[in-house]
Parts: structure tokens; C-alpha cells; sequence
């Protein structure tokens, strides 16, 4: 009785010889396999802005949402997450339209992030503008309420009213440096983002101008 071949060994000739096993039948040509090699190659100088573009995309929404939760009551809160969530859907949108290889679509993501940018500056400069505008806390609280003025004048120990001043004027202080800090950082990121973006509608020209109408085709039905 014959042995029988062990699983997944190669065949063999009845004299031992292995016998080689053709690939399957690609239905593309040599040809055809290396346009798309060339294609995928060079489509990477894309894949930047498609992965930036979801960072920033899902980056907006989770802030969003969390500026909703904690302005709950508050309009003008409310107002801003969902702007900011606008934002959000605004690049995820403008992600899945490069992916497809839409020619407008760097152009797109340069607009939402300069949109945002500016709302960034507007948000950031009101209240700069407010912090520089009015006094410490308590400042505010002895013009707010002038009764407290009695009450900090019957204290004994002026030390807990200069401590309270201080306190006061530390905490006004980084208040001004916070939105000082979202401005600056608000014009490197989202200005930033807007140049890269910019800067990718001339690699996805050359691609569209180089790349057969059958790749595209190919690249978008493989998502």
C-alpha cells in the first residue's frame, strides 16, 4: 500500500522530484500589478493628511462633547461645543473626502481649520480682553458686592486680606496667561494644519494627473 503525502507537503513525481504548483491567475498583467504599486507609492505623500485629519477630526468631537457636559445650563457653552463639534464633522468629512481622492478636498481641510483658527482667536481674545479689562477677583467681588468692604475692614489680622488679594491676583494672572497660551498655540496647530493641508493639493494633482482613471477606480472600491 502506497504512503500517502503528508498535509501541505509539495507534490512529487512518481520518481521523487517535487513538482512546482503554477500561482493562480492573476487577472491583471505584469503591467497592471505595477501601476498600482506606483500608485500606492506614490499616494503616501497623502497618507499625512489622511491620518492628521482624523486626529483632528475625533481630537474636536471628545472636546466637544466634554465642553457640553461641563456647560450644561450655560448657552453660550453650549454654543461653543456645538461649534466645536461643527468642526469636528467638518474635517472627518473632509478626511474621507481625500481618501477618495477628491481634488478639493486639501482645500477643504485648509478652510475648517482656519475657520476654527479664527474662532480659536475670537473665543481666547473676548475673555483675554475681559481679564485685562477688569480687576483681580477680589476686585471684582468688592465691586460686585461693596458691603464686603466692611467686612474686610472689621478683620483684625490684615495679613488674611493681603493673602486674599494675592490669591486673588495670582489666579487673575494665570487666567491671562491661559488664554494667552490657547492663542499662540491655537496659531501654531490650526495655522500649522492649515498650511500642510494646503500644501498637499499640489501631490494629489500629480497623482490625479498621473494615476489611470482604472487605479482610481480600484483604490476607492478598496476603500
Amino acid at each position: 500500500m502506497s504512503e500517502q503525502p503528508a498535509a501541505g507537503a509539495a507534490p512529487t513525481a512518481p520518481d521523487g522530484e517535487p513538482v512546482s504548483v503554477a500561482a493562480p491567475h492573476s487577472p491583471l498583467s505584469p503591467a497592471q500589478l505595477a501601476q498600482l504599486t506606483a500608485a500606492d507609492q506614490r499616494i503616501r505623500s497623502i497618507d499625512g493628511a489622511i491620518k492628521l485629519a482624523a486626529w483632528n477630526g475625533y481630537s474636536l468631537l471628545v472636546g466637544a462633547c466634554l465642553s457640553g457636559l461641563f456647560s450644561l445650563g450655560d448657552a453660550w457653552g453650549l454654543l461653543s461645543a456645538a461649534l466645536l463639534g461643527g468642526f469636528g464633522f467638518a474635517e472627518l468629512l473632509g478626511r474621507k473626502r481625500l481618501q477618495r481622492h477628491d481634488r478639493r478636498a486639501p482645500l477643504w481641510l485648509c478652510v475648517n481649520q482656519l475657520l476654527l483658527l479664527g474662532a480659536m482667536l475670537a473665543y481666547s481674545g473676548f475673555h483675554l480682553y475681559v481679564s485685562l479689562s477688569s480687576g483681580s477677583l477680589v476686585d471684582q467681588a468688592l465691586h460686585e458686592h461693596p458691603e464686603l468692604h466692611g467686612a474686610l475692614s472689621s478683620i483684625d489680622d490684615p495679613q488674611v486680606g493681603d493673602l486674599a488679594q494675592d490669591m486673588g491676583t495670582m489666579f487673575h494672572t494665570g487666567v491671562i496667561i491661559a488664554y494667552a497660551a490657547l492663542m499662540v498655540s491655537s496659531l501654531l496647530f490650526q495655522g500649522g494644519s492649515a498650511l500642510y493641508y494646503y500644501s498637499r493639493k499640489k501631490h494629489l494633482d500629480a497623482f490625479l494627473r498621473d494615476t489611470p482613471a482604472w487605479v482610481l477606480e480600484v483604490r476607492n472600491a478598496r476603500g
